[in-house]
């Protein structure tokens, strides 16, 4: 030690040794510094200069000499702390201390702790930890100071704050142990899910992992540590082993659906045919390399057994059908035309061609007539029930005046009402509903049918009245396949009324509204079913609102001359034969399976729908597939069938419309917003067109097919969109 440093411990130029050099040493407890022990001097020039955190706790009171790396240690009860008391300056951890410096003093051992932890107030709003725990840890030694007597003059305190590392290391341990015991759920899970899940390693495919429902879809063998091709070996051949080599050197999910797989389920049973919906895809390590594939899937087999025993039921039943309705349509011919001559003669012989006739006589050939006329009404019912059920109705789609067709309806029941005093108004506007698309007879033969019912059972004195107007979208109870404004005709009675356990029915056939099939008011009970049926034949629908003993309204929908009436414009595009229609078909439906597979893995990534990660396969595709098949056969059909363009775009329509309204029900249960669907509908575009684009050279005059093929798919979005946003307001 120099004779500078003798005399002055406090040279440096350190912020504390400036700071100690400033103190009235004097005036504390260790008195002035020339008075200081030659050993304390030195130990405190030792402690400034030393880049390391070190403290003197100097005295009988303990007071604080630092250096600047131990101001850390202090945090903000530095500069205060340097030349005060240590006991009052750790007061929160003097209880905790203490004992070390009276153990030295009574003579024992220096001190020394790794990661000891503390509870110290460094720091504003530190008091809080006063009673909670650690919130600080330190390695530290403490040793005696000596004077040339052995005295204890002050006590060194090297220190090194260890509270990051131990703070990250038990935090490491908590990641771990959660890392653990997440994956033991993990697997819990995948032991008892529904769902098969195996996991394979290797080029070879061995056996590392599989669950509770695999080890029953094979039959509980023993599989583990077991290559794919030994484990189960009567799958060789089946292609399933080329599938997991392709994942692992592509890299490429593979998705298959209803895959047949013939397995050993028993060793007592030769092989058994199971269909599968699975995935295999890749286990990439975190360098990128694959090491092994995941297989995750559904045994299938109930379902697609159900189906195809309810596809083969429902094709039975519409044979018969079809053969029930040809045999009513044949019968119907044979009879009416027999009926048509009794009322041919019977008008001849009213007319006296064969003779003089008495009144008496023409009153009872008037009778004659009337029942042939009603028999030939009913003859009409039933062949229209069976054209509507074999699917051979057909209508018109024109523009049609609103006010012509009511009034041709209100001249035919005219007679009718004037027979039963009943007053009939006509309160349809002149232009606010000036038009519809659609049939125009049809349209006056569901309104003959509506006002004659509304006749038939109102009492004498009575009222019905027909009004019409337009609404700028279909209401909820209203189930039109039409988009856009609608044309409604109201026909209103102030008869009967329907009781409300009855307004369901009123639509099939045979049913009446005053009663059952046996009802007394007359008719077939055809009438309404047929009137419906015509309706949304033409885009539209047939409401009913009624109130017992007050009448009742029925409502017939239309699509008005503004709305987008999708198969009309579809029939333009056919008219020009855009090229490619069948092509185009083929292509979508060729790359079907990559379609939806890029569809539901975009949708799992998308953040406008949030939990569609969480869906199910079966959940998330909903449907899509029926709706791509049908689109993609209407357009094959478009360009190659020799069946008018009418009836191939009406059975396709009306496929894809209930496909769509199912779609958006699904999607209002799930809680999917509009901007949800809405994103939907565009990656099913995007991933479309892709796929086309992929397939097909597009140009600008093959590019109409494309354009086409995403009328179908708008809308497809529309009626979603409606049946979604009813769904959410029920």
């Amino acid at each position: 030690m120099t004779d500078r440093q003798q005399k002055d411990p406090f040279t440096g130029h350190g912020e504390v040794a400036a700071r100690c050099r400033a103190i009235d040493w004097s005036a504390s407890p260790l008195g002035p510094v020339d008075g200081w022990p030659a050993a304390l001097r030195s130990a405190v020039s030792t402690c400034l200069e030393s880049p390391f955190p070190m403290s003197l706790w100097c005295g009988d009171e303990l007071i604080l000499v630092y250096n600047d790396a131990y101001s850390a240690v202090l945090g903000d009860k530095h500069p205060d702390a340097l030349g005060r008391s240590g006991r009052n300056v750790w007061s929160e951890i003097w209880d905790v201390i203490e004992p070390m410096f009276t153990r030295i003093r009574d003579g024992g051992p220096p001190a020394y702790a790794e990661d000891a932890p503390f509870v110290v107030r460094r720091e504003h709003g530190d008091e809080a930890y006063a009673d909670d725990e650690p919130n600080a840890w330190f390695t530290f030694a403490l040793s005696p100071l000596r004077d040339e007597r052995g005295d204890i003059v002050a006590f060194v305190n090297i220190v090194s704050e260890s509270t990051g590392r131990v703070l990250a290391e038990r935090a490491l341990k908590r990641e771990r142990a959660n890392a653990e015991h997440a994956e033991e759920r993990l697997r819990e899970v995948f032991t008892q899910a529904p769902a098969f899940m195996a996991v394979l390693r290797g080029e070879k495919h061995v056996f590392e992992y599989v669950n509770s429902a695999y080890y029953q879809l094979i039959g509980h063998r023993d599989i583990i540590n077991k290559p794919v091709a030994e484990a189960l070996p009567e799958i060789r051949g089946q292609g399933f082993e080329s599938l997991l080599d392709q994942v692992l050197a592509t890299g490429e999910p593979y998705v298959g659906r209803e895959i047949p797989v013939n397995l050993e389920r028993s060793p007592d049973t030769g092989p058994e045919q199971r269909f599968l919906d699975f995935v295999y895809y890749p286990l990439t390590e975190a360098d990128g390399s694959r090491t092994g594939v995941v297989a995750h899937g559904s045994d299938v087999t109930d379902h697609v057994v159900s189906r195809r025993e309810a596809q083969r039921a429902r094709q039975e039943a519409e044979d018969a059908s079809r053969a029930k309705s040809q045999f009513l349509a044949n019968m119907s011919h044979e009879i009416r035309t027999p009926i048509n001559a009794i009322v041919g003669y019977t008008d001849l012989l009213s007319m006296g061609i064969t003779g003089p006739v008495s009144d008496a006589q023409k009153e009872q050939l008037g009778r004659v007539r009337s029942s042939s006329q009603h028999l030939l009404t009913i003859v009409e019912d039933v062949l229209d029930v069976s054209k509507v059920e074999a699917g051979r109705m057909e209508v018109e789609r024109d523009r049609v005046m609103v006010a012509e067709t009511v009034t041709a309806a209100l001249a035919l029941v005219r007679p009718q009402a004037g027979d039963k005093g009943i007053a009939l108004f006509d309160d349809c506007p002149g232009e606010e509903a000036a038009y519809f698309m659609g049939d125009g007879s049809r349209v006056r033969q569901i309104l003959v049918n509506l006002l004659s019912n509304a006749i038939k059972f109102t009492a004498s004195g009575g009222e019905v009245r027909i009004s019409c107007g337009v609404v700028e979208e279909a209401p909820p109870k209203v189930e039109a396949s039409a988009t856009g404004p609608l044309t409604f005709v109201n026909v209103s009675d102030t008869g009967i009324g329907i009781e409300p356990a009855e307004l369901q029915r009123v639509f099939e056939p045979f049913m009446q509204v005053d009663g059952g099939p046996t009802s007394s008011g007359g008719g077939t009970g055809l009438g309404l079913t047929i009137s419906r049926h015509l309706a949304q034949l033409m885009g539209g629908d047939l409401t009913v609102e009624s109130e017992p003993g007050r009448g009742s309204t029925f409502t017939l929908w239309l699509p008005n001359d503004r709305a987008p009436l999708d198969d009309t414009a579809m029939e333009r595009v056919h008219e020009s034969a855009p090229p490619n229609l069948a092509a185009t078909g083929m292509a979508v439906r060729e790359t079907m399976p990559d379609i939806l597979a890029r569809y539901m893995e975009r949708l799992r990534r998308e953040p406008l729908i949030p939990h569609a990660h969480e869906l199910g396969e079966a959940d998330l595709e909903d449907h899509a597939s029926t709706f791509l098949i049908d689109i993609a056969q209407s357009l094959v059909a478009l360009e190659t069938s020799e069946v008018h363009p009418d009836r191939l775009l009406q059975d396709g329509s009306e496929i894809q419309r209930v496909v769509a309204e199912l779609h958006g029900r699904q999607r209002a249960r799930l809680g999917w917003s509009h901007e949800a669907l809405h994103r939907e509908w565009d990656i099913l575009r995007e991933e479309i067109e892709t796929a086309v684009r992929g397939e097909l050279a597009i140009d600008a005059e093959s590019g109409r097919a494309l354009e086409l093929l995403k009328q179908f798919l708008d809308r497809g979005e529309r009626i979603s969109e409606r049946t979604r946003s009813r769904g959410e307001k029920s």
